[in-house]
């Protein structure tokens, strides 16, 4: 499967809404779009790309980010995320490069990833009707800058997978933002 068959089988895209008070008027623009799962990934997805059945009894956040970065270089991207056990993730560039946390731009990052929560509420104020089991904030593994921290912070705490259970979505979504040519 060619990562355009891939995104328009599993991805749906989506406005990223950049909102700002000018006036006393709330106004609405776009701030760029992404690519986004129409669902959590599933089980099918990620036994595809890991090459492993989860029988664990619950998914570690190196998992997640790794499943991420083996998409992206599976579909010929630049992965995302950089990470070492016990060591908060750090983001790269498309070339490699480490990026200080008060430099990201997640409108310059090539590959597939966890969405942000400003993106994950542009898909519910879009009312996008291709997005499925539209769920609450605190099921999904959203993680956003803590620039004060300098960090990435996971929004809410997520339901791993439970030994015995066989949930057929894993709890996170995937994202590519769109990058545009100038």
């Amino acid at each position: 499967m060619t990562k355009e068959e891939f995104e328009k089988k599993y991805m749906i895209e989506v406005t990223v809404i950049k909102t700002k008070i000018e006036n006393n008027q709330i106004i609405e623009e776009k701030n760029y779009s992404i690519i986004a799962s129409k669902d959590l990934v599933t089980e099918d997805l990620w036994n595809e790309i890991m090459y492993e059945k989860k029988t664990k009894d619950n998914i570690r956040e190196k998992d997640v980010l790794e499943f991420c970065n083996r998409l992206s270089k599976k579909y010929g991207l630049n992965p995302v995320y950089k990470y070492k056990e016990k060591e908060q993730f750090k983001i790269i560039d498309s070339k490699g490069n480490e990026i200080k946390i008060t430099d990201v731009d997640f409108k310059k990052l090539e590959g597939y990833r966890l969405i942000t929560s400003s993106e994950y509420e542009s898909i519910m104020q879009n009312k996008n009707k291709g997005i499925e089991g539209e769920i609450e904030l605190e099921d999904e593994i959203i993680y956003d800058i803590d620039k004060k921290l300098f960090c990435f912070v996971k929004s809410k705490s997520t339901p791993f997978l439970e030994e015995g259970q066989n949930y057929e979505n894993l709890g996170f979504r995937i994202v590519r933002t769109i990058i545009e040519k100038n």
